[in-house]
């Protein structure tokens, strides 16, 4: 039987090493071998969520569109910074880890047992009464992320955690920039997971997912939304009264490449009925 999750691991290390190829050459080996192994490391953990919205399909998607942002920085400035290739790779595919249930080790999970408990930080638990996906752990999974951070990343050249963990508190893409205070990293980060969805060849199918997927982590009320028809028709306008701003900094990027230029088209073709 083919592995599909395993040959979308396989796939994106490949976009890796072509982009690392294009920027540096042959030099930056040890660059190279880190983002691999991080690579392989968070989409591996992604491929346990069966979140219909937060898992490998997504998380995969939004790597690609960092590669581009990459790409971006290379035409526009010229070079890429290891530290911002390493960080921005990594960032983006483990930032929403905390989905996954059990990738903490407090996680009760039994098997033939519908009730689950997740471990979110400080002492706490939240029980679920399945059967429910991982979704549920949406309003948590920021929390969980930052703890499987601490617990697991160690010393490795060009990491900036902090830089990490500062993304990791802007990714949830449910909800609106909670501030100003965030660095433009933080916003590449973001921007990658927004136009991965919105970019997503099925983009209906996906609204559905993101649908159904708030609907399980009892998130749409704090967006507005009372049934699946109203979100299908307002969303668009929604993401673009709602969202839009936050890819100021990462849209000047992707237009400087033919690649960048394909993205942002099918971005503004999603959202062109609200201008």
């Amino acid at each position: 039987m083919i592995d599909f999750r395993s040959l979308q691991v396989e796939h994106f290390s490949e976009e890796v090493e072509t982009m690392h190829r294009r920027i540096y050459g042959d030099a930056e080996q040890e660059l190279l071998t880190n983002t691999l192994n991080i690579s392989r490391m968070a989409l591996s953990k992604m491929s346990i969520s069966n979140s219909l919205f937060l898992n490998v399909n997504h998380t995969k998607r939004a790597g690609i569109i960092a590669l581009q942002i990459l790409n971006g920085f290379l035409h526009d400035r010229g070079d890429v910074e290891p530290p911002l290739f390493f960080n921005l790779i990594l960032a983006t595919l483990i930032a929403h880890v905390g989905i996954v249930g059990g990738i903490l080790e407090e996680d009760e999970i039994k098997p033939n047992q519908n009730l689950v408990r997740y471990y979110i930080g400080k002492g706490k638990y939240k029980e679920y009464d399945g059967p429910s996906s991982n979704s549920v752990l949406w309003p948590d999974y920021i929390n969980r992320s930052l703890l499987f951070i601490d617990r697991n990343f160690r010393s490795l050249k060009n990491l900036n955690l902090e830089d990490v963990k500062s993304a990791i508190r802007l990714s949830d893409i449910s909800r609106s920039t909670p501030s100003k205070e965030f660095s433009t990293f933080c916003y590449y980060v973001r921007s990658a997971h927004m136009m991965a969805f919105m970019t997503q060849s099925q983009y209906n199918q996906w609204l559905v997912r993101l649908y159904r997927s708030l609907e399980e982590a009892e998130l749409l009320g704090e967006i507005g939304f009372d049934d699946l028809g109203q979100f299908r028709g307002q969303y668009s306008s929604y993401f673009w009264e709602t969202f839009y701003t936050d890819l100021t900094h990462t849209i000047p990027l992707l237009s400087g490449t033919g690649a960048g230029k394909e993205v942002l088209a099918t971005l503004y073709s999603r959202i062109s009925n609200t201008k």
